[in-house]
């Protein structure tokens, strides 16, 4: 009977406490249910908008960079408009664009973008020389708040006597300031940084210009694209005398590969290149700030819509940053949508399409049928100058998974 008592006592304790674990497990379950299908809906979302931006361009690829494409406002909001219209179809809900909607005006209003506009702070489309946001705007009338694409936010940086403007390869703009020199101010270099040494710029300056008897730096920059040689030419004319190691880092000319993505030194460890890490760096810094900015102003929204989430750029790590400007891309920020069934547990997340279209330069693969060894090379390697390439690589590291080696002609 003692032994009864004890099973009916051990019953009573564990049937409340599997009860509780079991409801604990079904809340977790349904919020992991409800994450996995929103994390989803934004994936396909982010991923159909970059693809619309790749077809409606048709590949007209824009003159002043060579293989970019441009996207112009009305292209980003047509990406936009597809972005929100994915989201529709994922939740099951009519998208219809309302009737004074247009695609080349300001505000674009609609059904499902008002269902949304609780939840998606902000939309970024970011393009080779600068980005879009697309977020919550306060109406001139006041008090009633609609989304609006925001004008082309270039990636510029103020360097002192220069303001640097970057892109998402290697050009770059020089724009003079005020206290420069009458003939300099207002005007604007710009070119592609090619060289990948201090050493190779000084000799292919010295070998280009000053046996020409050319020194005057204005000359130097009409007379070439590089910006490299019109770097070092401005540098060593002392007319930039700010911080230059943004652009290349002239003090140090033993410094080699401050070009390169990623270069891995003897000990296994892999770096970004100087030129290439201050680029991302700031152009990180210029989209985080900007999004900070509007996500803030999210929230003024959000108290007279009624809505007590707290709305804040979420942490997003060193890699994802540097894959969402290492091409054009589409980011999307969704927050405070309810998941599961307890109380007071919000989706908070972001997502990234790329389109992998931008890199400043394709790797071309071939393989030698007299020594059978597959080499990568770049674009203006003489050795595929006939077109004679099998494969095309995004990057070295791809090339490298594929057995190919690095040309030694074209890869110094």
């Amino acid at each position: 009977m003692k032994a009864l008592h004890w099973a009916i006592i051990l019953v009573a304790i564990i049937v409340p406490i599997s009860i509780v674990c079991r409801n604990l497990v079904n809340t977790r379950f349904s919020a992991l249910k409800d994450e996995v299908r929103i994390n989803n809906a934004i994936d396909t979302a982010t991923k159909d908008a970059i693809d619309q931006i790749i077809a409606v361009s048709g590949f007209e690829y824009d003159n002043e960079f060579g293989d970019v494409i441009n996207v112009t406002p009305a292209l980003a909001l047509e990406s936009i408009n597809t972005f929100f219209h994915t989201m529709a179809v994922n939740y099951n809900i009519p998208y219809k664009m309302s009737d004074t909607t247009t695609l080349d005006g300001d505000r674009t209003s609609s059904y499902i973008k008002n269902y949304f506009a609780s939840y998606i702070p902000a939309v970024v489309v970011i393009a080779y020389d600068g980005f879009y946001i697309y977020s919550i705007d306060e109406d001139s009338s006041g008090g009633y708040y609609g989304y609006k694409l925001s004008s082309k936010i270039p990636y510029t940086f103020d360097a002192g006597d220069y303001t640097i403007g970057y892109t998402l390869g290697n050009d770059i703009y020089l724009y003079t300031h005020p206290s420069m020199d009458d003939n300099f101010e207002g005007k604007c270099y710009s070119g592609r940084i090619s060289g990948d040494s201090i050493d190779e710029i000084i000799s292919k300056y010295n070998e280009e210009f000053l046996s020409l008897g050319i020194e005057d730096p204005d000359s130097v920059a009409a007379l070439t694209s590089d910006m490299s040689i019109i770097a070092y030419s401005l540098y060593s004319n002392n007319k930039i005398r700010s911080d230059m190691s943004y652009i290349l880092p002239f003090d140090s000319s033993a410094e080699v590969g401050f070009l390169e993505d990623y270069k891995t030194d003897e000990n296994g460890n892999t770096t970004i290149g100087a030129f290439h890490s201050n680029r991302r760096d700031i152009i990180t810094k210029i989209i985080s700030d900007s999004l900070t900015q509007e996500i803030n102003e999210h929230n003024n929204y959000a108290d007279m819509a009624g809505i007590t989430y707290n709305f804040n750029l979420p942490t997003i790590n060193q890699d994802d940053w540097y894959n969402a400007i290492d091409d054009i891309t589409v980011m999307a920020f969704v927050q405070g949508i309810p998941i599961g069934t307890a109380k007071g547990t919000y989706f908070n997340s972001f997502a990234l399409g790329g389109s992998q279209i931008v890199r400043a330069q394709y790797l071309y693969g071939k393989v030698y049928e007299e020594s059978s060894v597959p080499l990568y090379h770049r674009r203006n390697c003489p050795l595929i100058a006939d077109g004679s390439y099998e494969n095309i690589f995004i990057n070295r590291e791809d090339a490298i998974k594929e057995g190919y080696y690095a040309c030694q002609l074209c890869n110094k």
